[in-house]
């Protein structure tokens, strides 16, 4: 991820109520291509504009960020200050290419990279918690309250059954203002989202979810009955500044869009759509897209290289309303949104924007454009702005999901390769070839993986680059998990592992980004880039792979720098020549002798063929003297249990000497062996698995435990047996209840008893849940 500010910039943001609670951007990047800019003097600034809806910025070709300063109508690199007692970027006072660039100082100035990837990191991770001073009083405050970054790396145990298809319903709503308005007919947009021919969101999806999902029109009665688009016009002005960095601004953004939706539903049934019956309305439930009337500000082009500082517009991203006061229609509240800008310059938005934002809406898939993910365009989430050679505009072909997305969103099931010694031979297949598929590589701790596919340059991949000579060119691309071991507060959850060993998200797209014969063909501990994990040797092996004739094939197996690995042969030299493992060269002329040496190593064996000589094997024809080292087991050591009422957390100790644990089983009460969760120390080989119980019926119990390595031994069965009587009703906080297992969080904030999905409202209130059946609380009104 980003580097963190400096500790100043943290504390500022603490003092001033903004780190109350962990937030994050879900947004559009700004489209990456080169502007020329006049200055006030006339001069001209080569220029490209940076970053999302949280902070965005001009930078020069050097690399200085700048903005345009509305007072003095001119350009001015930028710096460190405060907006609205928010730390923000703001112009400097210097002039660009007029003035001395400010350096670090006092108030750090932002040519130092480091510094502006903070300020971005810090700006998307804080809380916009501010009283409105406009539109509406203090109890429809609205923010985004986004899943955590900890959660977004996602167990990636996505189920994928054949080819049956997801349908979700998505409502539509174009908004005309009384100065920005809609300048297409609405069907226009509804064949652009809903339409089944190339270049249609749903198109999109078709093709990269191999056929698998799209989008339905709700039912509604305006303009076209059920045709999912709902036309609004709103007796004001544009109310949504060009300064998103305004904590003000995304009041002033959730405060319009309920207003909006309370003139939508008029026509729209919003609680048919609660499926589960729990009151809210989710993005899988039905996803809500506002095209908001005028600008799109992430986009610029040479025709409107820039916007006016006090223009109005809106930067394309996902929200959702503040929990507390979510707007309740037909008595369901709409907890989340995604809103794009319906004018890119001089035509309409293209599609690139709005595939974008509901794949955070309805798939809550990450943004991958931080300066730690290295995606640059080779991901939808990354690079929105997709445009293959033909295309009038960027945004027409947005390019694929990578796989890791597209097992979050369900549209594959990867095949998952433990790490064993002994070679695993696999083949890929590219995405628009029906038999795609993903391999996600396991290791030692359940939370890192690395995901390899197949990726050409076809289909909407072609949007990766407007090289129309490269289209059809194959490779395969790995992507490594990477929560946790950048920095403190890390907004990235994968990573792309350049073939080239590029490691700068703004390289842009080079062919040799992808493994293929001719290029990289080998992915491992010493490689460049490598396949350690914080730093951590996992023993990832990715190699031999190959060029492609619409398959790829390639081995996967453990990193044997030990040798455990190796085959033993003990025979005499004579006998070793016979199974071809030495060869014998003779020498002298009257009294001839025989050497003997071993194959591959030439390691002298001595001159008598009757010797017995030990001969250890790795890799194959490679002999050497000696013998392989002790192929130990894993060893169980204990099981910690800690019981709370009904539910049992018991933790699972492992010891392994040779380090290459590759997982731990348990049984409960001789049912199925179930593989447990865990992190590990390869470093130390002692490892930790956890296994979670709830509901367990009182009386005795058994619970076994054994450990796999990657030689294929499995240790001694562990066992250890419990009583457990505990009573079936609980009075207690909902937070405690979620954390005994009988209640769960949805929508950040509002609390569900586990089983009944019965509302019990906020954190710290108390209720009482009495066990039904197993894994079935009901709120009661007390315990008896």
């Amino acid at each position: 991820m980003i580097n963190t500010l400096q500790a100043h910039l943290r504390a500022v943001l603490v003092a001033s109520g903004l780190c109350a609670v962990t937030a994050g951007a879900f947004a559009v990047p700004a489209r990456p291509v080169p502007l020329t800019l006049k200055q006030a003097n006339g001069s001209l600034i080569q220029a490209q504009l940076k970053g999302d809806e949280y902070l965005n910025w001009m930078e020069t070709s050097n690399g200085d960020a700048f903005l345009f300063n509305k007072n003095s109508r001119r350009y001015e690199y930028a710096v460190v200050g405060k907006i609205n007692g928010r730390s923000a970027l703001v112009p400097s006072g210097v002039a660009v290419g007029t003035g001395a660039v400010p350096a670090m100082a006092a108030t750090p100035g932002v040519t130092n990279r480091a510094a502006l990837n903070a300020l971005w990191q810090e700006m998307r991770k804080a809380l916009e918690v501010v009283k409105p001073q406009s539109q509406k009083t203090a109890t429809t405050a609205t923010t985004i309250q986004p899943k955590s970054a900890a959660t977004a790396n996602m167990t990636l145990s996505a189920t994928v059954s054949g080819t049956t298809q997801q349908e979700v319903p998505l409502l539509v709503v174009l908004v005309d203002y009384t100065d920005d308005k809609i300048q297409s007919a609405d069907s226009t947009w509804q064949q652009k989202v809903f339409g089944a021919s190339a270049g249609t969101v749903n198109d999109y999806y078709r093709e990269v979810s191999g056929g698998r999902f799209k989008y339905t029109p709700v039912s509604e009665t305006q303009g076209t009955a059920n045709d999912g688009v709902v036309h609004v016009q709103m007796n004001y002005a544009n109310p949504i500044p060009y300064n998103q960095q305004d904590p003000q601004t995304q009041i002033i953004i959730r405060n319009t869009l309920m207003d909006i939706l309370s003139k939508a539903d008029a026509y729209v049934n919003f609680a048919q759509f609660d499926k589960n019956a729990d009151g809210q309305v989710d993005s899988k439930e039905l996803s809500v897209l506002f095209i908001l009337g005028g600008k799109e500000l992430a986009y610029r082009d040479a025709k409107y290289p820039d916007y006016p500082a006090d223009s109005r517009g809106t930067w394309g991203q996902r929200g959702m309303f503040y929990p507390e006061n979510r707007p309740v229609y037909d008595n369901v509240r709409i907890p989340e949104y995604a809103i794009v800008g319906e004018r890119h310059g001089d035509h309409d938005a293209t599609i690139g924007v709005m595939t974008h934002e509901i794949a955070h809406l309805t798939f809550d898939l990450p943004d991958l454009y931080d300066p730690w993910s290295n995606f640059t365009t080779w991901d939808l989430m990354a690079g929105a702005w997709g445009q293959k050679a033909d295309d009038t505009w960027g945004g027409m072909t947005p390019p694929h999901l990578s796989a890791f997305c597209k097992i979050k969103a369900g549209f594959i099931a990867p095949a998952e390769v433990e790490l064993m010694y002994a070679p695993n031979n696999m083949s890929l297949y590219a995405p628009l070839n029906a038999s795609y598929n993903a391999i996600k590589i396991l290791t030692n701790n359940t939370s890192d993986f690395m995901i390899a596919e197949q990726r050409r340059l076809e289909g909407y991949d072609r949007g990766v680059t407007m090289d129309s000579s490269l289209y059809g060119r194959y490779g395969v691309m790995i992507y490594r998990s990477d929560v946790n071991y950048v920095n403190p507060y890390p907004i990235s959850v994968v990573h792309l592992m350049r073939a080239n060993g590029s490691d700068d998200n703004r390289a842009g797209f080079t062919l040799t980004d992808m493994y293929y014969t001719g290029n990289n063909t080998r992915f491992a501990p010493n490689t460049t880039p490598n396949s350690t994990i914080g730093g951590v040797n996992v023993g990832a092996v990715v190699e031999n792979i190959a060029a492609s004739n619409g398959v790829m094939t390639l081995t996967i197996r453990r990193d044997d720098p030990n040798g455990y690995n190796c085959k033993q042969y003990v025979a005499t030299n004579s006998a070793h020549v016979t199974a071809n493992r030495a060869y014998g060269t003779t020498s002298g002329t009257f009294y001839k002798t025989t050497t003997y040496y071993a194959k591959g190593s030439n390691q002298n064996l001595g001159t008598s063929g009757s010797t017995s000589t030990t001969l250890k094997e790795g890799p194959a024809g490679y002999f050497v003297k000696g013998s392989c080292p002790a192929n130990q087991k894993p060893v169980v050591q204990s099981i910690t249990r800690n019981t709370n009422a009904n539910i049992t957390d018991v933790t699972i100790a492992v010891s392994d000497a040779e380090r290459d644990l590759v997982r731990v089983e348990y049984q409960l009460d001789n049912g199925t062996w179930t593989k447990a969760a865990g992190t590990g120390n390869p470093t130390s080989g002692n490892f930790f698995y956890v296994a979670k119980f709830v509901g367990l019926a009182n009386g005795n119990h058994q619970l076994n435990a054994r450990a796999f390595d990657a030689a294929g031994n499995v240790s001694a069965v562990y066992g250890q047996s419990f009583t457990l009587g505990a009573a079936s009703c609980y009075t207690a906080t909902n937070s405690a209840h979620v954390s005994a297992g009988r209640a769960t969080v949805k929508y950040s904030s509002l609390y569900y008893a586990i089983g009944s999905n019965n509302y019990l409202g906020g954190s710290g209130t108390t209720t009482s849940l009495q066990l039904q059946s197993t894994n079935y609380w009901k709120k009661v009104t007390s315990c008896p």
